[in-house]
């Protein structure tokens, strides 16, 4: 089994312990996240590009975009309205 297959399959089982054990955020997050990476010996940077990555896809997932209309409506995908 080459590397990038491994690497899909890993990202699939993440995925998958992840919707099933839910994501937790909190005040403890991004230390958590930092203590992680020094422990499997990748940069802190690189832990939180890849958590919000991967976050990111699971609540689209969930909540997925209907159509560029509903970004306007809520102020585009940049310009969140408030």
């Amino acid at each position: 089994m080459d590397d990038k297959r491994k690497g899909e399959i890993a990202l699939r089982f993440l995925k998958h312990k992840l919707r099933s054990d839910r994501i937790r955020l909190g005040l403890h997050t991004r230390r958590e996240i930092g203590n992680i990476a020094k422990d499997i010996d990748i940069s802190a940077e690189e832990a939180m590009e890849f958590v919000g990555l991967i976050t990111r896809e699971l609540v689209d997932e969930v909540f997925p975009r209907k159509n560029s209309e509903s970004e306007e409506e809520f102020g585009g995908a940049g310009n969140p309205a408030r």
